[in-house]
C-alpha cells in the first residue's frame, strides 16, 4: 500500500507549483498567497455491495491533520492543494455482530475556492474540487477483535464540495466528499468509501 506515497507526493508539489504558476501570471490584482496547517475531526461510511441480511449501515468518528496551500488565482479565486493525514471507514451492525471499518488515508484534495468579502474582515468560501488519496492502514474491529484488511485497493479518488468562513489567518470548514473508486480488491466485491463529512479550522502562516 506504501509505495504509492511518494506518488501522492510529486503529486502534491506539482499541483503546489502549478498553482504558484497560475497565481503569478494573474495580473491586475495584490497576490496574497500564503500556506497553513489544519486539523479537525470527520465523519465517514461505506457502501457494500454485499451486506449481511438485516445490517444497519453507521458513520465512523475519525480526526484529521494536514498542511494546505492557498494560491491567490483572481480577487474572489484561489486554487488549495492539500496534504491531509484522515481517518476514514465505516460500521455496520447486525443482529449478531458489530464491525467497524478502520481506514487511514494520506490525502491530497485540491479545490478551488470563491471567496465572497462579508464587509466585517472576512471572508465566506464555496469551494469545490477532487481528492486522490493512498490508504495507509486497514483494519477491521470485529466483536472487539481488530483484524488486518489484506485486499483493500491502496487508492481511492473522489469529490469534494464544502462551505467554510475565513477571517484574517484563520479558517473553519465544512467538506462533503464522495468516493468514486472500488477500495475492494476482491472481484466479487464492490466497497467505495460513500460519505465523509469534515470539520476542520485552519491557520495560516
Amino acid at each position: 500500500m506504501k509505495p504509492h506515497l511518494p506518488k501522492l507526493a510529486l503529486l502534491f508539489i506539482g499541483l503546489l507549483a502549478t498553482g504558484a504558476m497560475m497565481s503569478a501570471q494573474t495580473a491586475g490584482f495584490v497576490k496574497k498567497n500564503s500556506g497553513g496547517v489544519t486539523a479537525g475531526a470527520s465523519f465517514s461510511r461505506l457502501t457494500i455491495d454485499q451486506m449481511p441480511v438485516g445490517a444497519t449501515i453507521k458513520s465512523k468518528s475519525g480526526f484529521l491533520v494536514g498542511a494546505f496551500a492557498d494560491c491567490a488565482l483572481h480577487r474572489n479565486w484561489s486554487l488549495v492543494p492539500e496534504l491531509r493525514y484522515i481517518q476514514k471507514g465505516g460500521r455496520y451492525e447486525t443482529s449478531m455482530q458489530r464491525v467497524k471499518i478502520k481506514l487511514d488515508y494520506v490525502e491530497a484534495p485540491v479545490n478551488a475556492v470563491f471567496k465572497i468579502d462579508m464587509g466585517d474582515g472576512g471572508k465566506a468560501l464555496l469551494f469545490g474540487g477532487v481528492y486522490l488519496a493512498c490508504n495507509v492502514n486497514a483494519r477491521a474491529e470485529i466483536g472487539g477483535r481488530n483484524e488486518d484488511i489484506d485486499d483493500t485497493n491502496s487508492l481511492d479518488y473522489g469529490l469534494n464540495l464544502g462551505t467554510g468562513y475565513q477571517y484574517g489567518r484563520f479558517c473553519l470548514k465544512l467538506q462533503y466528499s464522495k468516493g468514486l473508486a472500488n477500495i475492494s480488491e476482491d472481484p466479487g466485491l464492490t466497497v467505495k468509501n460513500n460519505a465523509c463529512i469534515s470539520v476542520s479550522a485552519g491557520c495560516s502562516f
